[in-house]
């Protein structure tokens, strides 16, 4: 089970920063005494109440807070099938919630630990060259 986690980092003037690089990389930010990945500011595990609780990690952003704003939404969920490899089929959020409450003790991982196993994807922006 998957949920993929879309950021926007923001300058302080309100302008959206975005991570060029050839090499499709997980991009660092950097702020006065030190740097950390965008995965790093917010951690997901699982709650039986709520299925998924996500939560902040308030000490990174205080350091970002002066410099940098975050914003992040859930961008999409999957389920992965194994064919011999997980292969990962998106579903819809309610899918999504009915598997994990169908399967609340193979989630529940012992003393409900962060349920988060980090990767990134990129996303390609769209220019707009409307004149």
């Amino acid at each position: 089970m998957t949920v993929n986690v879309l950021f926007k980092v923001f300058n302080a003037q309100g302008q959206e920063i975005l991570f060029e690089s050839d090499d499709l990389k997980d991009q660092k930010l950097y702020f006065d005494d030190g740097s950390c990945y965008l995965y790093e500011l917010v951690n997901c595990s699982f709650n039986r109440e709520n299925i998924l609780n996500f939560e902040s990690n308030i000490s990174l952003l205080k350091k970002l807070q002066a410099e940098l704003q975050l914003k992040w939404e859930i961008d999409s969920y999957t389920k992965d099938i194994d064919k011999g490899i997980l292969e990962p089929k998106l579903i819809t959020e309610a899918e999504f919630i009915d598997i994990m409450k169908n399967n609340m003790d193979t989630f529940d991982n012992s003393n409900n630990r962060s349920a988060q196993t980090t990767a990134y994807f990129t996303q390609e922006l769209a220019s707009n060259l409307a004149k």
